[in-house]
């Protein structure tokens, strides 16, 4: 089984041309992300693993940008595919 990462339902972002804003109602923290580390989450819809994710979003920040978000807490990890 795979586990598709997914942004967590209690985000809130405001798109800044490329850039987002989000802010966690949960933790009632803002988060600022730069174009990758935005588009990543913009993708983690809980459809594509992490491979998928990577070759989406190009170059090779597809795998710090993950570690952010996560580290962040901007994502829910148990959306499980089998």
């Amino acid at each position: 089984m795979n586990v598709n990462p997914r942004r967590r339902s209690d985000l809130s972002v405001e798109w800044m041309q490329a850039e987002a804003l989000v802010y966690c109602h949960q933790s009632q923290r803002a988060i600022w992300l730069d174009p990758a580390c935005a588009r990543l989450l913009e993708l983690c819809d809980g459809t594509r693993d992490e491979p998928a994710l990577f070759q989406e979003l190009g170059g090779e920040t597809g795998p710090v940008c993950l570690e952010a978000l996560r580290s962040g807490g901007l994502l829910e990890e148990g959306h499980l595919i089998p």
